[in-house]
């Protein structure tokens, strides 16, 4: 159970993005323990083509996609968020980021084999940025969300995070869900970090959809 308001959640979350974006950074690395990195990176393995990574912050994802070899264009609707993600590539020309809004893409339909989004805020329940998702695929394109994570309770430290993790953003037992775009399918699953979880959704036409999505209970 979420001890402090949503209202609240949404405004500490709104500093973050804005004008504590500079701090960002610092806050998922040593509030979820370095994790986060772990966490975000769990989409890159299921991707391969043009990825369009929506919700891109600070461009730390997008920095180890590139790295990677990967084709990868990023957008963000804050303003601060791109201004830090086009400064980690300085001087170095930036890949292709963008300031956009998830509900409605500035690509042409059918252009990206993959759309990603790690620990999105609720811009990704959207009826619009679901369709907008859908619509800037390809025929058998998909989807990968990393949705939540989840620190083990290791220690003094870990156990205290773990429980401030509860107060803010919930119980475990009330993982969030999320929607399936028009036309998609999720299988979700748990994948491993050295001190943790996350959970991945991945999101494929209900044609292409060959599984059955596992129970995560």
């Amino acid at each position: 159970m979420r001890l402090l308001p949503l209202r609240l959640v949404r405004w500490l979350f709104e500093l973050l993005y804005g004008p504590l974006a500079p701090t960002y950074d610092w806050v998922s690395r040593v509030f979820f323990l370095g994790q986060w990195a772990h966490w975000q990176r769990a989409a890159l393995s299921e991707v391969s083509g043009r990825v369009l990574e929506v919700g891109a912050g600070t461009g730390a994802l997008q920095a180890e996609a590139v790295r990677r070899g990967l084709d990868w264009v990023a957008l963000d609707r804050s303003p601060a968020m791109v201004r830090l993600a086009r400064q980690r590539f300085h001087p170095l020309a930036p890949p292709a980021l963008l300031l956009a809004d998830a509900t409605a893409l500035p690509l042409k339909a059918g252009q990206v084999d993959w759309v990603v989004s790690t620990f999105p805020s609720e811009y990704i329940v959207a009826p619009a940025t679901g369709k907008e998702l859908a619509r800037v695929l390809r025929p058998d394109g998909g989807i990968v969300v990393v949705l939540a994570g989840v620190l083990r309770p290791d220690g003094p430290l870990g156990w205290l995070l773990d429980q401030l993790h509860q107060l803010v953003l919930g119980s475990h037992g009330q993982l969030p869900s999320l929607p399936a775009p028009p036309g998609f399918s999720w299988q979700p699953r748990w994948v491993a970090s050295p001190r943790g979880r996350a959970l991945v959704l991945v999101g494929r036409r209900l044609e292409r959809s060959l599984a059955p999505a596992e129970d995560l209970r």
